[in-house]
């Protein structure tokens, strides 16, 4: 076999096998069974947040964002909420403020659920009583 032939023959097999990896790529490395049981009875849902946040689905942990759960396929929406801590910057100094978000999500088809620190609100936390009032000297 002469040199020319070897390297046009060793330039198609590259192309094949560049091709086989941008399609492997492309389709997320699942394999078609992967993507009918996903299409099927289940939807992935994928929720991501900046700065992260702790995650439960219906009052439950499952993680830290970026997370990705597949859940039966139904009209019944379920309840993700998140929770993370802000620093704040005040003239007395810093304190780290509780945050949290809520959404309902329709598990209806493949989604994606954004969250960033406007969905958040403050979380409530009750004062101290006051100590009670101490009677002056007589």
């Amino acid at each position: 076999m002469s040199r020319q032939v070897k390297i046009i023959v060793g330039a198609v097999i590259g192309v094949v096998f560049l091709s086989v990896a941008v399609v492997a790529f492309m389709r997320g490395g699942k394999s078609s069974s992967q993507n009918e049981a996903t299409s099927g009875n289940t939807v992935r849902i994928e929720i991501r947040a900046m700065p992260k946040m702790t995650v439960k689905k219906d009052g439950k942990k499952i993680g830290t964002t970026p997370v990705s759960i597949e859940v039966p396929k139904t009209n019944q929406p379920f309840d993700i909420d998140t929770e993370w801590t802000e620093q704040r910057i005040y003239r007395t100094g810093q304190r780290m403020v509780p945050r949290h978000a809520h959404k309902a999500v329709v598990p209806d088809d493949n989604k994606t659920v954004d969250f960033s620190a406007k969905d958040g609100d403050p979380v409530v936390v009750e004062p101290p009583e006051p100590p009670d009032p101490v009677e002056p000297n007589k």
